[in-house]
């Protein structure tokens, strides 16, 4: 793939800017008459005079040009064209502006060829002063070897030559444009106005030239006539003169030649420089101002391992180690913070649809559903939960797409066999009652990682501690910390000792108290995500697309959690009330990226993927899923992480009601729980209180409410 800059060429408003400004001037003379210059006696290279009339060559046009060709399309089409063009470049018209923008590129476009057709026609007419002989070449005294700028072609061969490069460039402009390459567009466009900028440069040469020959009439006449050999007779005048005017021209045409060597050269230097510490600038400032950069460039890299290998039909590892994909081990480089950048606007989709859809949350609520002060705290606890739970996913497909590699692949999207049923059941991922060394085998590597990453944050354990220790904020979602009064019945007089529940999370794994629940906590984020990720994402745009599929700026590849397959989420800008505007939707692949298939709007949630089959095990399959004693659903099957990360790390699980599907207070609990804002709310608002009985009983919580301690293990049946 070729490789473009990141930092697009541009014309410098202290360039432009000036030079249009001087094109306005010069292009004013045609309605005024230049008042020196005619004649014989004015001393040579002192004036400009054609050899026809011995005028100054703007009198001798504007009195043998006519008007509407000298004073309408060649000097008023100059004037409007050197107001143009600059705020054809300029960023901020392009940005908040593209309906001028893209009106005034054409009308510039049509400028161009104006001015164009109208210097060659008064070339061909003989307005133009130049030498009779069109192959001519001027020499500087007669000068041998032919080097630049000591010999040049006459004026008209000059203009010919920067004429190819002016409608080379005009039509690149154009044609890159309508095939919505802009970079390119944006190249050729910086190009073409260098090259009409070349007549700005001639005239500015021409004076220099002038001011030169005003210099040359302060040396003794001797010196002028012996050293330097100027003529005094008119026909040596106009010689040097025509030949003179000749050279600034060519002068003009090196001088673009450099800039424009000049300017490719930097935007080289400057794009091996960006290539080499770009990245590193950016992720530095990035990790300032995006929430959770790390988990978001994480999550990319391993959804893209899983993408490669699909794309290459290699079977996926057993255990993912997410670690090895850390940014700390190997830095971002620039097309990685590119889809980091895509990875960030998903998170914000969700997290914008999180809030808008949540029915519970504090009662001091604000627009955002968090005070002010904390919104960027709750965004950073959203977005680093949205980014787990997709590294979650990417990690675990290898687990899950186990099946795909037997000696009698099974895949999602194909009806099962009975024998492809058995062995579907033989894959720990797919067992309802699989053991707690599988268990381990497949969750454990994530797990492991997840803690660490948890811990990894030394102020979120400082603030955890103290809040415990000093009995406020999420320390009061422990019961250790809370004090229950019963009814201070008085007994004897005496009032009933306060009693001290005990909490349900249990440490583990060498963790303090304080540490299993944010650890928890951390979890249970995740687990609220996950119930929205899928659905928000896959969700269908609120405008109609266009007709196919609308080309896509950027695609990133994505694991979703439940599915554990590679997709392709794209980015497009689409049509808002009958007007283009800069408006991102993301949307999946209708099929997996494999499979090479093109995007489809009609079905933006396909079947082949391993959550259909987790719900048909989970239900269909016969296997045990419900308690025996109560005869209440287990942990569903696409739950079994959560289920086990809690059981690894605080000794908890759900209640066993807690998925039964009716009007019971757990049941209850759980449905507040996905519709719960409060989860991710800040506990440092004043006047915000932690739950005490139900989810919308309090401004936070951590998620333990939910919980109960594992006891004896209930055997399972199915039912």
């Amino acid at each position: 793939m070729a490789s473009r800059s990141w930092r697009p060429v541009q014309l410098s408003p202290w360039l432009g800017l000036p030079l249009s400004l001087w094109m306005i001037v010069i292009a004013g003379q045609t309605f005024t008459a230049a008042p020196f210059g005619d004649g014989p006696d004015w001393p040579v290279l002192t004036s400009f005079r054609d050899p026809r009339s011995l005028l100054n060559i703007l009198n001798h046009r504007s009195q043998t040009t006519p008007a509407w060709l000298y004073k309408g399309a060649k000097g008023a089409t100059a004037i409007l064209w050197s107001i143009l063009i600059p705020a054809q470049h300029s960023q901020y018209i392009r940005r908040w502006y593209p309906g001028f923008h893209r009106r005034s590129g054409y009308m510039v476009i049509l400028l161009s060829i104006e001015l164009a057709v109208a210097g060659y026609y008064m070339s061909s007419q003989g307005l133009v002063t130049t030498h009779p002989n069109w192959y001519h070449v001027h020499t500087f005294y007669s000068t041998k070897i032919p080097l630049p700028l000591l010999w040049w072609p006459t004026f008209n061969v000059s203009i010919t030559i920067l004429g190819l490069f002016y409608f080379l460039s005009l039509y690149k402009l154009y044609s890159s444009v309508r095939m919505k390459r802009l970079e390119a567009h944006r190249r050729w466009a910086v190009f073409h106005s260098m090259t009409g900028y070349a007549i700005s440069i001639e005239r500015f040469i021409a004076v220099i030239v002038l001011g030169f020959g005003w210099l040359l009439t302060t040396l003794p006449d001797t010196f002028q006539t012996q050293r330097l050999r100027l003529p005094k007779d008119i026909d040596g005048k106009l010689e040097v003169e025509v030949s003179a005017l000749a050279w600034t021209l060519t002068a003009a045409g090196a001088t673009v030649a450099l800039w424009t060597y000049t300017m490719a050269s930097s935007c080289k230097q400057l794009y091996e420089l960006w290539t080499a510490h770009g990245a590193a600038v950016l992720w530095t400032i990035w990790k300032k101002e995006v929430p959770a950069l790390e988990e978001a460039l994480l999550s990319l890299r391993v959804a893209q391992f899983v993408h490669n290998c699909e794309a290459r039909k290699e079977p996926l590892p057993h255990s993912i180690i997410v670690s090895e994909f850390d940014g700390r081990c190997k830095k971002p480089t620039l097309s990685e913070l590119g889809n980091v950048w895509g990875q960030h606007l998903i998170a914000a989709k969700v997290c914008a649809q999180i809030e808008r859809c949540c029915d519970f949350y504090p009662g001091d609520a604000y627009p955002s559903l968090e005070h002010p002060d904390h919104v960027e705290e709750c965004t950073e606890r959203i977005h680093k939960a949205i980014y787990r739970v997709l590294i979650a996913g990417a990690a675990l497909a290898g687990v899950y797409n186990a099946p795909r590699y037997t000696s009698n692949p099974i895949d999602p999207s194909t009806a099962l066999t009975a024998e492809q049923r058995q062995k579907l059941m033989e894959c720990p991922a797919f067992n309802m009652v699989s053991s707690d060394s599988d268990d381990d085998d497949m969750f454990g590597p994530f797990a492991t990682w997840l803690c660490d990453s948890i811990l990894a944050d030394s102020k979120a354990r400082h603030d955890m501690a103290q809040r415990h220790e000093r009995k406020t904020g999420r320390g009061l979602c422990c019961v250790r910390n809370q004090e229950i009064e019963d009814h201070l019945d008085r007994i004897d007089g005496e009032d009933e000792e306060i009693n001290l529940r005990e909490c349900h999370l249990l440490d583990s794994n060498g963790l303090s108290h304080s540490d299993t629940h944010l650890v928890t906590w951390q979890v249970m984020q995740m687990l609220h995500v996950h119930q929205r990720l899928n659905s928000t994402i896959k969700e269908s745009p609120n405008v109609t697309p266009p007709p196919g599929d609308p080309s896509a700026y950027r695609k990133i590849p994505i694991v979703f959690f439940g599915e554990f397959c590679a997709r392709e989420v794209c980015f497009t800008r689409i049509t808002v009330h009958d007007r283009k505007v800069e408006h991102v939707v993301v949307r999946p692949a209708a099929y997996r990226i494999a499979d090479k298939r093109r995007i489809h709007y009609s079905e933006a949630q396909g079947q082949d993927h391993w959550g259909t089959v987790l719900n048909w095990v989970n239900y269909s399959s016969g296997q045990p899923n419900t308690y025996i004693d109560t005869n209440q659903p287990t942990t569903p099957l696409g739950w079994k992480l959560f289920d086990y990360l809690l059981r690894r790390f605080a000794r908890v699980r759900f209640p066993p009601d807690y998925f039964q599907e009716e009007w019971s207070q757990h049941w209850r609990d759980l449905m507040t729980f996905q519709a719960s804002f409060n989860i991710f709310s800040s506990d440092e608002v004043p006047g915000r209180q932690p739950m005490q009985s139900e989810y919308v009983d309090g401004d936070f919580f951590d998620g333990s409410e939910l919980l109960t301690r594992i006891g004896p293990e209930l055997a399972t049946y199915y039912s």
